[in-house]
């Protein structure tokens, strides 16, 4: 009688528990990497979006900067809270917007359109995009760098600042963490979005880091909280760093 070759439970449970080492100390690399990828595609795609949309404003106003848009020439020189309609209707003429809320839910605190004359935000109203992101802005009307013709000697290229925003790319999705879903960008006077945590945006504004520096995003897990990684993002082409 011919003896039948196989495996004993022993060997079957010893192979499986193998398996089980091994994936467990490979999936959370894969699980990164998956995110990464998903959130980068979704900034490199929100950017656009937002890009655009400023652009087109400046172009069918025939405005040569922000300054001779209906929105920061007319609305934003009002009081920003008695003119969110204003506010809303014009950015809604050049952004497809899902919807809009006023009000900040006390689970996503993060990702609400702020809107106000100075960095005390006073107001606000959300603003859900049609590729599923979501857009946080602070509106400023002064905002000249006195220190101009350094910036531009340097290199830089932004000397005015008319709005902070903040991009979630997913929305009311989590993990809802800076430089992972959220991004932050500085609004020029030309209409133009520069990456926190880059060049320009550290030229015109010493307080913000470099993204290479210490105080930035380097490393696998940044200790900071995240903001400069926004341009290591972008720079890098992608997101390796949890």
């Amino acid at each position: 009688m011919m003896k039948k070759n196989g495996f004993t439970m022993a060997e079957v449970l010893i192979t499986m528990g193998i398996l089980g080492v091994i994936a467990a100390m490979t999936l959370p690399a894969l699980m990164t990497n998956i995110n990464g990828s998903t959130w980068m595609s979704g900034l490199k795609n929100s950017l656009s979006v937002v890009n655009n949309g400023f652009a087109q404003m400046m172009a069918i106003e025939n405005a040569d900067n922000l300054d001779d848009t209906k929105l920061w020439g007319e609305v934003i020189t009002q009081n920003v809270t008695s003119a969110n309609d204003d506010v809303k209707n014009e950015l809604a003429k050049y952004f497809k917007i899902d919807k809009m809320s006023s009000g900040v839910p006390a689970s996503a605190p993060v990702y609400t359109l702020q809107m106000a004359q100075s960095s005390a935000l006073n107001s606000t109203v959300r603003f859900y995009l049609a590729n599923s992101s979501t857009m946080n802005i602070a509106f400023y009307t002064s905002s000249l760098n006195n220190k101009c013709n350094e910036i531009k000697t340097n290199g830089g290229n932004m000397c005015e600042r008319y709005a902070d925003i903040y991009i979630d790319v997913n929305g009311d999705k989590r993990p809802n963490v800076f430089g992972n879903d959220i991004f932050r960008f500085y609004l020029s006077r030309e209409g133009k979005l520069y990456p926190y945590g880059g060049d320009d945006v550290n030229l015109y504004d010493n307080n913000a880091p470099k993204w290479n520096s210490e105080q930035g995003c380097q490393g696998k897990s940044p200790t900071t909280d995240g903001l400069a990684c926004t341009a290591r993002a972008l720079e890098q082409d992608k997101i390796e760093y949890q």
